[in-house]
């Protein structure tokens, strides 16, 4: 196993799951408004959460679904 570590001085590596952080800080926070919960309303909340962080796509979705071809005998 080969670990991979972001060097301690460089924000923009982990833009991508630091913007989903913030986003599931921001809909709990919304959700729960400094509430004392229960531990099914904690639960439910942060099923909701899970609902709006896995309903945002991962990559930019194209005008095509073909899947890509790629042309292995052409020099570059």
């Amino acid at each position: 196993m080969k670990w991979h570590f972001l060097p301690p001085l460089s924000p923009h590596f982990g833009g991508v799951y630091e913007a989903l952080v913030k986003t599931s800080k921001r809909a709990v926070n919304a959700i729960l408004a400094n509430k004392a919960v229960s531990d099914e309303e904690l639960n439910s909340a942060f099923v909701g959460v899970e609902g709006i962080d896995n309903s945002k796509p991962l990559s930019p979705i194209g005008f095509s679904m073909e899947p890509w071809v790629v042309n292995l005998s052409q020099k570059v």
